[in-house]
């Protein structure tokens, strides 16, 4: 393989490292206000059913 495979390959596995922290932090966050509204929460238009 070389380098620019592996750079290309490095480049998507940080960029879906992040993506999957963002998604955690959104539905906790989500969880939390559900919990105090104790209501449904819509994030940019989509239901969390959590």
């Amino acid at each position: 393989m070389n380098w620019f495979c592996q750079g290309l390959l490095a480049v998507v596995r940080t960029f879906l490292r992040e993506v999957w922290e963002l998604l955690i932090f959104l539905l906790s966050l989500g969880w939390l206000m559900k919990e105090q509204c104790g209501s449904l929460i819509f994030l940019h238009g989509f239901p969390l059913f959590i």
